[in-house]
C-alpha cells in the first residue's frame, strides 16, 4: 500500500508505482479486463497450448465468456429493479434531479461490474455549471494513500492517468482528493518515469466535508484494503471447460472428414498420370483382399461430456450461482416467484453480501453530490430490491389478504401492487373508492306473497 504522495510523484520514480501491492493489483486488472472482453487466449496461454493444431497451424478456440456473464449477473440482481432513494432531512426533488441528470443507475451498473471483475468500483461527484453530477471512474487509475498507522484508513484518493500529448510524449494528469478539496497536478513522463511538474499545482475548494470519491468493494478481509474479485476462483475451471469444448470440436472435425483405407487397386490415374482416389483422403494397404473402409476411432465423447458436467457443477458452487440464475430452469422447478427465489438462495445471499460494500458508497456519493449542489448536508437511505421480477399473482394475493386483514391500507396496496406514487397514486385511490362506493347499497325487502284465499 502507498502511504505517501512523495513515494510515487518524486522525480525519476517509475509510473505506474512499483509498490508490490499495486503491481499485483494492476496486473490482475489487466488479466480480468481481458477475460471480461473475451481475450481468453492472452490469459490462458499455457492451457491453450493443449489444443494447438500443428497440422493447420492454428488453434481451435471456443470462448465461453463465463466471467462476463458472471459480472452482468450480479449487476442484474443488484439493479434489475431500480432501488428507491429517499431523504428525510433534504429536498427530495434536488436528489431526484441529481439521479436523473447523472444517469445514475447506468453509472452504478458499470461500477458494479468493476466491483465484480476488479474487486473495487469508484463513484466520483463533481459540479457542472453549478449542478452536481455523479459518474463512475476506472479503478486502474486510482491509487489510495493510506494512514501508516491504519492501512484501511484512506487519507487521500489519487486519480492519475497518462495522456498522449504528441508522438511518444505523455503527460500524467493527477487529481488528489481530500475532504472538501481537490488538488490538480500535471507531470511530464519520460520513458514512463515521473519528471518535473508542467505547471504549479492548484487546489479547488468545495463546500463539502468529505472527499468527492466514494469507493465500493467486493469481499474484503482485515489484512487488505482492496476487495477480492470474482474471476480468480473460477478461472481454472473456465479454462478447462473451454479446452473440453475445443477438444470435442476437434474430434467432431476428424469424424466429419475421416480417412479411408483399402488396396492399391482403388487408386487410379488421371489424364496426367497422377495417382487419384475418387473417395477422398486414402491410405493404401498392401493386401488386396482387404475391402476399402473408413478409419474410425473412439474419441471418448461420453467422458468429455461427463467431465464438462462435473466442471459446471464446480463452477456453480464456487461462483455462488446456480443454473437457475442463468435461465436454465427445469420444468416444474420454479412455477412461482417464491419457488424461483428458493432456487436462487446462493446468488441472492451473494448479492446481499455485495450490498454491504456498495450501499454505504452509494449513499455517500449521493449525499456528497447533494451537499456540493446545495451547500447543505442530508441523509440518504436506499431500499434495495432483489432483481427478480415480481410474480403478480403472488403480489396481488398477498396485498388482498393484507387489506382484508387490515394490516395494509388501500394506498399501500396500490403502491405495492402497481408501483404508483404521488398524484397518480392519489387519483387511482380516488377512482377505486368512487367505484366501490355504490356497492354498499341497502338491502331490498321483497313483498310477501298474498294468501291464496284472499286472491280468490
Amino acid at each position: 500500500m502507498i502511504t505517501s504522495l512523495e513515494t510515487i510523484f518524486s522525480k525519476g520514480v517509475p509510473w505506474p508505482p512499483r509498490d508490490m501491492d499495486e503491481v499485483r493489483r494492476l496486473a490482475m486488472y489487466s488479466d480480468n479486463q481481458k477475460l471480461f472482453e473475451g481475450d481468453h487466449p492472452d490469459v490462458f496461454t499455457e492451457v491453450w497450448k493443449r489444443i494447438y493444431r500443428t497440422d493447420l497451424e492454428a488453434t481451435i478456440e471456443i470462448l465461453l465468456n463465463w466471467p462476463k456473464r458472471l459480472s452482468t449477473l450480479w449487476g442484474d440482481l443488484l439493479l434489475g429493479e431500480i432501488p428507491t432513494v429517499t431523504t428525510e432531512d433534504g429536498d427530495q426533488e434536488v436528489l431526484d434531479g441529481i439521479i436523473k441528470r447523472s444517469n445514475f443507475w447506468s453509472q452504478l451498473y458499470a461500477s458494479a461490474i468493476d466491483v465484480s471483475r476488479f474487486g473495487n468500483g469508484l463513484l466520483k461527484s463533481r459540479l457542472v455549471d453549478g449542478k452536481a453530477k455523479i459518474s463512475g471512474f476506472p479503478p486502474r487509475w486510482w491509487f489510495p494513500i493510506v494512514d501508516p498507522s491504519d492501512l484501511k484508513e484512506v487519507t487521500e484518493h489519487v486519480l492519475a492517468w497518462p495522456v498522449e500529448i504528441s508522438t511518444d510524449k505523455y503527460q500524467l494528469y493527477v487529481q488528489v482528493h481530500r475532504p472538501g478539496e481537490v488538488e490538480y497536478r500535471i507531470y511530464d513522463l519520460n520513458r514512463w518515469s515521473v519528471c518535473s511538474l508542467v505547471e504549479d499545482p492548484h487546489t479547488e475548494v468545495f463546500n463539502c466535508d468529505r472527499p468527492l470519491i466514494a469507493t465500493m468493494s467486493n469481499v474484503t478481509t482485515t489484512d487488505r484494503y482492496y476487495g477480492h474479485e470474482d474471476y480468480s476462483d473460477v478461472a481454472s475451471i473456465v479454462s478447462e471447460i473451454e479446452v473440453r469444448f475445443a477438444q470435442i470440436a476437434r474430434i467432431l472435425d476428424k469424424h466429419a472428414d475421416p480417412k479411408m483405407y483399402g488396396p492399391a487397386s482403388v487408386v487410379g490415374k488421371d489424364e496426367n498420370g497422377n495417382d487419384v482416389v475418387r473417395m477422398g483422403d486414402f491410405i493404401v494397404v498392401e493386401k488386396e483382399d482387404i475391402p476399402p473402409g473408413y478409419i474410425t476411432w473412439d474419441g471418448q465423447m461420453e467422458a468429455n461430456f461427463k467431465e464438462i458436467d462435473l466442471l459446471m457443477e464446480q463452477f456453480y458452487s464456487i461462483s455462488e450461482t446456480s443454473p437457475s440464475a442463468f435461465g436454465q430452469i427445469k420444468a416444474g422447478l420454479a412455477e412461482s416467484g417464491s419457488a424461483l427465489k428458493r432456487l436462487l438462495t446462493a446468488p441472492l445471499a451473494k448479492v446481499n453480501r455485495l450490498k454491504l460494500g456498495i450501499d454505504p458508497a452509494v449513499c455517500q456519493a449521493l449525499e456528497t453530490a447533494y451537499q456540493l449542489e446545495t451547500g447543505k448536508p442530508c441523509m440518504v437511505s436506499i431500499a434495495w430490491k432483489d432483481g427478480i421480477p415480481d410474480d403478480q399473482v403472488e403480489v396481488s394475493t398477498m396485498c388482498d389478504a393484507a387489506y382484508v386483514a387490515g394490516t395494509m391500507s388501500l394506498e399501500q396496496v396500490i403502491r405495492r401492487r402497481d408501483g404508483l406514487k404521488g398524484e397518480t397514486l392519489e387519483k387511482a385511490v380516488a377512482e377505486i373508492r368512487a367505484a366501490t362506493a355504490g356497492l354498499n347499497t341497502p338491502k331490498v325487502t321483497l313483498p310477501e306473497a298474498e294468501d291464496e284465499d284472499e286472491e280468490e
